[in-house]
Protein backbone atom coordinates (compact mmCIF):
# COMPACT_ATOMS: atom_id res chain seq x y z
CA UNK A 1 0.00 0.00 0.00
CA UNK A 2 1.19 3.81 -0.54
CA UNK A 3 1.22 6.00 2.24
CA UNK A 4 -1.36 7.97 1.54
CA UNK A 5 -4.22 4.46 1.76
CA UNK A 6 -1.78 3.54 5.12
CA UNK A 7 -2.73 7.32 6.38
CA UNK A 8 -6.55 7.02 5.64
CA UNK A 9 -6.42 2.88 7.07
CA UNK A 10 -4.90 4.17 10.27
CA UNK A 11 -7.18 7.22 10.55
CA UNK A 12 -10.37 5.51 9.68
CA UNK A 13 -8.76 2.71 12.50
CA UNK A 14 -8.85 5.65 15.24
CA UNK A 15 -12.18 6.89 13.87
CA UNK A 16 -11.38 10.08 12.86
CA UNK A 17 -11.61 12.70 10.60
CA UNK A 18 -9.48 14.50 8.03
CA UNK A 19 -10.59 17.21 9.59
CA UNK A 20 -9.92 16.23 12.84
CA UNK A 21 -6.52 14.82 11.91
CA UNK A 22 -5.62 17.69 10.59
CA UNK A 23 -6.44 20.24 13.81
CA UNK A 24 -3.98 17.06 16.03
CA UNK A 25 -1.27 17.83 13.43
CA UNK A 26 -1.84 21.85 13.23
CA UNK A 27 -2.33 21.84 9.89
CA UNK A 28 -5.00 22.05 7.13
CA UNK A 29 -7.64 19.34 5.82
CA UNK A 30 -6.51 19.99 2.48
CA UNK A 31 -3.21 18.88 3.19
CA UNK A 32 -4.19 15.83 5.25
CA UNK A 33 -6.25 15.35 1.98
CA UNK A 34 -3.02 15.27 -0.40
CA UNK A 35 -0.97 13.19 1.81
CA UNK A 36 -3.72 10.87 1.38
CA UNK A 37 -4.08 11.18 -2.21
CA UNK A 38 -0.25 10.62 -1.98
CA UNK A 39 0.37 14.24 -4.02
CA UNK A 40 2.60 15.52 -1.81
CA UNK A 41 4.63 14.10 1.59
CA UNK A 42 4.36 15.44 5.33
CA UNK A 43 7.62 16.32 6.46
CA UNK A 44 9.43 13.75 9.10
CA UNK A 45 8.41 15.42 12.23
CA UNK A 46 4.81 15.62 10.97
CA UNK A 47 5.38 11.79 10.34
CA UNK A 48 7.04 10.98 13.94
CA UNK A 49 3.83 12.38 15.12
CA UNK A 50 1.81 10.31 12.83
CA UNK A 51 3.49 7.11 14.68
CA UNK A 52 2.92 8.01 17.81
CA UNK A 53 -0.61 8.88 17.51
CA UNK A 54 -1.31 5.53 15.62
CA UNK A 55 0.98 3.31 17.34
CA UNK A 56 2.56 2.15 14.31
CA UNK A 57 6.33 2.33 12.87
CA UNK A 58 7.34 4.71 10.52
CA UNK A 59 8.31 1.84 8.06
CA UNK A 60 4.60 0.30 8.02
CA UNK A 61 3.10 4.40 7.75
CA UNK A 62 5.66 5.24 4.77
CA UNK A 63 6.01 2.06 2.95
CA UNK A 64 3.80 -1.19 4.44
CA UNK A 65 0.50 -2.42 4.07
CA UNK A 66 -0.89 -1.46 7.10
CA UNK A 67 -4.23 -3.34 7.07
CA UNK A 68 -2.56 -6.58 6.40
CA UNK A 69 0.56 -5.40 9.24
CA UNK A 70 -2.49 -5.01 11.94
CA UNK A 71 -4.08 -8.36 11.03
CA UNK A 72 -1.00 -10.08 10.94
CA UNK A 73 0.21 -8.78 14.60
CA UNK A 74 -3.84 -9.64 15.64
CA UNK A 75 -3.02 -13.44 14.40
CA UNK A 76 0.37 -13.48 16.02
CA UNK A 77 -0.59 -12.29 19.56
CA UNK A 78 -3.43 -14.75 19.59
CA UNK A 79 -1.26 -17.85 18.57
CA UNK A 80 1.66 -16.49 21.24
CA UNK A 81 -0.03 -16.11 24.31
CA UNK A 82 2.16 -16.11 27.04
CA UNK A 83 5.19 -15.08 25.70
CA UNK A 84 4.40 -11.30 24.62
CA UNK A 85 5.64 -8.76 27.01
CA UNK A 86 2.86 -5.61 26.93
CA UNK A 87 3.74 -2.11 26.87
CA UNK A 88 1.11 0.32 26.29
CA UNK A 89 -1.08 -1.95 24.44
CA UNK A 90 1.92 -3.57 21.93
CA UNK A 91 4.27 -6.11 22.19
CA UNK A 92 7.98 -5.48 23.43
CA UNK A 93 10.74 -7.05 22.03
CA UNK A 94 14.32 -7.45 22.41
CA UNK A 95 15.10 -4.84 19.94
CA UNK A 96 13.47 -2.12 22.20
CA UNK A 97 15.36 -3.04 25.49
CA UNK A 98 19.23 -3.74 23.92
CA UNK A 99 19.57 0.02 23.16
CA UNK A 100 18.88 0.95 26.86
CA UNK A 101 20.56 -2.39 27.89
CA UNK A 102 23.57 -1.39 26.02
CA UNK A 103 23.97 1.81 27.37
CA UNK A 104 23.51 0.98 31.22
CA UNK A 105 26.56 -1.03 30.26
CA UNK A 106 28.88 1.42 28.57
CA UNK A 107 28.12 4.08 31.66
CA UNK A 108 29.01 1.48 34.47
CA UNK A 109 32.49 0.93 31.70
CA UNK A 110 33.43 4.49 31.86
CA UNK A 111 32.25 4.65 35.59
CA UNK A 112 35.05 1.42 35.94
CA UNK A 113 37.60 3.04 34.09
CA UNK A 114 37.40 6.44 35.85
CA UNK A 115 37.37 4.68 39.06
CA UNK A 116 40.71 1.98 38.43
CA UNK A 117 42.43 5.02 37.16
CA UNK A 118 41.55 7.67 39.84
CA UNK A 119 41.74 5.10 43.11
CA UNK A 120 44.61 2.76 41.67
CA UNK A 121 46.36 4.71 38.95
CA UNK A 122 45.54 2.04 36.06
CA UNK A 123 44.88 4.52 33.50
CA UNK A 124 46.45 2.45 30.63
CA UNK A 125 45.50 -0.77 31.34
CA UNK A 126 41.68 0.22 32.29
CA UNK A 127 41.40 0.32 28.65
CA UNK A 128 40.31 -3.24 28.88
CA UNK A 129 36.87 -2.21 30.72
CA UNK A 130 35.45 -0.96 27.32
CA UNK A 131 36.53 -4.05 25.48
CA UNK A 132 34.44 -5.78 27.87
CA UNK A 133 31.68 -3.83 27.63
CA UNK A 134 31.57 -3.75 23.75
CA UNK A 135 31.50 -7.45 24.34
CA UNK A 136 29.05 -7.74 26.60
CA UNK A 137 26.89 -5.36 24.64
CA UNK A 138 27.28 -7.82 21.44
CA UNK A 139 26.44 -10.80 23.67
CA UNK A 140 23.18 -8.49 24.68
CA UNK A 141 21.85 -8.19 21.01
CA UNK A 142 22.90 -11.82 19.79
CA UNK A 143 20.94 -13.23 22.55
CA UNK A 144 18.11 -10.55 21.79
CA UNK A 145 17.94 -12.01 17.78
CA UNK A 146 18.21 -15.49 19.30
CA UNK A 147 15.07 -13.99 22.23
CA UNK A 148 13.13 -12.68 19.21
CA UNK A 149 13.39 -15.20 16.81
CA UNK A 150 12.11 -18.06 19.85
CA UNK A 151 8.97 -15.51 20.96
CA UNK A 152 8.30 -13.12 18.81
CA UNK A 153 8.85 -15.18 15.47
CA UNK A 154 10.76 -12.01 13.54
Amino acid sequence: MSFGKNLCYYRKQINITQEELAERLFVTRQTVSRWETDSVFPDVETIIKLCDMFDCSMDTLVRGDAENEINDEKENSDDMGENTWHSSGRSLDWYELNGPICSIIMILCILIFLLLGILKGLWHPGWIVFVIGIAACAISSVSGEIINSIFFRK
